[in-house]
């Protein structure tokens, strides 16, 4: 069946930088794979000003790319609401995907809704009043206005069924592959001058990734990390990798209490092409958050060869794998007692990278064209 399939992917930012995180690398995943995939539909792709997609999609003669009509505005879901019941009605869509958030006001062609997770519904305090308020609201009237939500975990499922008492039906799970696609490296090849120019200045680390704000539970594994580096030789630290977000002082105020300014190095955004090198060398790579919808860098830290230390929130222990060393994020005695599990186990670093590499085969890009393409055709078949 030959469709016409309309997919915002307003969040898509094809540069690098810390803009290209999350869902952005959710929309360029999911297209890179669509253009792989040999079958014969169209599609209309729409995107902010100014991002350019690749020239290998542009040559595909199936995808249409699209800018947004008008000036450019600040809100991307206003873009989405108003500006995309425009352009739907102009393309004349079978269906038509969101990749986050919102949908068209008016749009009578069948609708699905990605959702990444309910956070600014379940845990306000970790964004702007402002933010939760308005996310939550444009999420809610979205998901009621759907009729496919495609959520990319189990726990994120539940949660939409537990919320918005949605028919099971019209929730599928379809999970996610890696956010970073460079090659994985060997730790041997990575020099103590090549982590130094990347910002690490200890022979031995652990790592962790992840947008500095509150629902990465960086605080509390600066304390727990400080508990442990009690017992470890001087040159063995903390690195932690990752842009700025929101709320972000009281990480930095936990340091300075903790007189941890020299066993703590922050490395801002690091480089795609870098971050692996980060997974090779780290001891092991901690996932401490207290609530993850999916959890692309605790599946990145499998591929990558670095030994998990994870916390067990969310949709976490769906990506863990069997071998990862979980605990609950909010005991402090629980995260550093998982932290010396974690060193205890350096004697079987080979054996569990080979494990993780295996278990994180299962997730890719591949799959998750397919069967999002899959469901979209069923929904409009209906």
């Amino acid at each position: 069946m030959f469709m016409r399939i309309a997919i915002s992917a307003l969040n898509l930012s094809t540069e690098s930088g810390s803009s290209n995180a999350g869902i952005s690398r959710y929309c360029y995943g999911l297209i890179e794979a669509l253009h792989q995939l040999p079958d014969k539909h169209e599609y209309i792709v729409f995107l902010r000003k100014g991002v350019e997609p690749p020239g290998h999609w542009k040559s595909d003669p199936r995808f249409k790319f699209v800018g947004p009509r008008g000036p450019r505005r600040k809100s991307l879901t206003i873009s989405e609401i108003i500006g995309g019941s425009l352009q739907v009605r102009k393309y004349k869509p079978q269906a038509y995907l969101s990749t986050a958030h919102a949908v068209p006001m008016y749009c009578k062609c069948p609708k699905a809704l990605v959702v990444h997770d309910l956070f600014p519904v379940t845990h306000p305090e970790f964004f702007t009043k402002k933010m939760a308020k308005v996310t939550a609201m444009v999420n809610g009237w979205a998901i009621n206005k759907c009729q496919l939500l495609l959520a990319n975990s189990q726990h994120t499922k539940q949660e939409i069924l537990r919320i918005y008492k949605c028919p099971d039906s019209k929730v599928k799970v379809i999970y996610l592959g890696l956010g970073n696609i460079q090659e994985a490296v060997e730790p041997g090849s990575v020099s103590d001058v090549e982590l130094k120019r990347i910002g690490v200045p200890f022979k031995k680390f652990l790592f962790t990734i992840g947008t500095l704000e509150p629902r990465k539970n960086l605080p509390r594994l600066i304390e727990s990390f400080a508990q442990i580096s009690k017992g470890l030789e001087p040159d063995f630290g903390l690195a932690i990798a990752g842009a700025k977000g929101w709320k972000e002082s009281g990480i930095f105020q936990k340091l300075r209490k903790l007189s941890m300014e020299d066993r703590v190095t922050f490395l801002g955004y690091v480089a795609d092409e870098d971050v692996p090198k980060l997974f090779a060398r780290c001891e092991f790579f901690v996932f401490p958050s207290t609530i993850e919808g999916f959890g692309i860098p605790a599946l990145e830290a499998l591929h990558f060869g670095a030994p998990l230390v994870c916390s067990d929130a969310g949709a976490l222990p769906e990506v863990a794998g069997p071998d990862a060393v979980l605990f609950n994020p909010h005991s402090h005695d629980l995260m550093e007692g998982a932290l010396k599990e974690g060193l205890r186990r350096s004697a079987q670093r080979d054996a569990l990278v080979e494990k993780g590499k295996e278990f994180a085969k299962q997730f890719d890009w591949q799959t998750t064209a397919r069967q999002t393409l899959d469901a979209i055709v069923k929904m409009a078949a209906k």
